[in-house]
């Protein structure tokens, strides 16, 4: 026996066969890892199955040493080897990413589903490629083609030469001043804070919806945002602690006028009673019965488009923001500075507090 975190793990199975050792992460998950294959440069490509519930990563694992030689040697139909990685995935990935790949295996890939992995060709997903362009966009083409490549890399070597659509910037309807007034003037009680947070600090709707009280740092007037509510593959609602990305966990700076907007409570509890779903029904009445054309993700854009006429730096906006890079001009604002934030952030704050909440000497 030996102890594995504070667990002991028997390496040995009934049979007397070697059982893949399991160990007990600092998060309280079951890890256990299994040697796939070596690739061309020697190295030793391992297999990680990981999930909260011990018996759950002892039957994927057993299940990847099952089919171990057929899957190296290509005999395992696309379906299978999809359905493979994906399931190694869950316990790692976030729930919605997880949600988002069974959507993708079941929508799109019937043309080559039955095919051996040992015998699918370039031509064979170039196919597939094409046949998808001609009804969806170019981003949800490459997230199809990401999957499938992801999936074969599992259990292949084999590099294939594919085409794939070119992504074109979309066209965002960003709302104006205007439009973000009416909306926050007009909104139901429950959903104009949601607006508010959206348009001004550039929170995304899983975010907004995720806040707890506890969130709210009135003396700092600061809002924590670390957490995020999403979708999982059962289609239910599920509080996420920690965002996809490291830049997602943020503190934004905002205005006494915009903290006094929000209620006080138990520091556990959800300020928002509703789950995202909810919320964007109650957006979209909204929307139409205003006719303003533009979705809820869009306020996002408006707060970020303000930020550049007002001359913010976007390393700024991107750490408002909670993105994870800015591309073409990270290079260019490469460093952020707290002694800056804080002015930029009074900047952003004034010219909300005048043309959007308006302040209590003006009401």
């Amino acid at each position: 026996m030996r102890q594995i975190g504070t667990e002991f793990v028997s390496n040995l199975t009934q049979e007397g066969e070697r059982m893949p050792r399991i160990e007990k992460l600092p998060s309280g998950s079951y890890r256990v890892r299994i040697y796939s294959h070596t690739d061309k440069d020697g190295k030793k490509i391992y297999r990680s199955f990981v999930d909260k519930d011990k018996q759950k990563v002892k039957k994927m694992a057993h299940e990847f040493e099952d089919h171990k030689t057929e899957a190296l040697s290509g005999e395992i139909t696309v379906a299978r080897c999809i359905d493979d990685y994906i399931s190694s995935k869950t316990g790692v990935l976030s729930p919605s990413t997880i949600k988002g790949y069974r959507q993708i295996q079941k929508k799109y890939f019937d043309s080559i589903n039955e095919m051996y992995v040992s015998r699918i060709t370039s031509k064979d997903i170039q196919y597939l490629v094409s046949e998808l362009s001609q009804t969806r966009s170019a981003k949800t083409v490459t997230n199809i083609y990401a999957l499938l490549m992801s999936a074969l890399d599992q259990v292949s070597d084999r590099k294939f030469k594919v085409t794939l659509p070119v992504r074109t910037k979309p066209a965002y309807k960003i709302p104006d001043d205007e439009d973000v007034i009416r909306l926050i003037e007009e909104a139901p009680e429950d959903i104009k804070l949601c607006i508010v947070l959206a348009a001004i600090c550039a929170m995304r709707r899983g975010e907004i919806m995720a806040l707890k009280y506890g969130d709210i740092l009135r003396e700092f007037e600061s809002i924590y945002v670390h957490a995020d509510m999403v979708q999982n593959e059962n289609k239910e609602w599920i509080y996420k602690p920690m965002p996809k990305t490291a830049a997602g966990i943020r503190r934004i700076k905002v205005s006494k006028n915009l903290i006094s907007m929000i209620p006080d409570g138990d520091p556990e509890e959800f300020i928002f009673k509703m789950n995202p779903g909810t919320m964007s029904h109650k957006w979209h009445v909204l929307k139409n019965r205003l006719g303003i054309d533009c979705r809820f993700h869009d306020l996002r854009h408006y707060s970020t488009s303000v930020r550049g006429y007002l001359g913010i730096p976007p390393k700024e906006t991107q750490a408002v923001g909670g993105w994870s890079s800015l591309k073409m001009i990270q290079e260019v604002y490469d460093n952020r500075i707290e002694s800056k934030s804080v002015k930029y952030s009074k900047i952003a704050n004034d010219y909300f507090d005048e043309n959007i909440l308006k302040t209590k000497e003006q009401a």
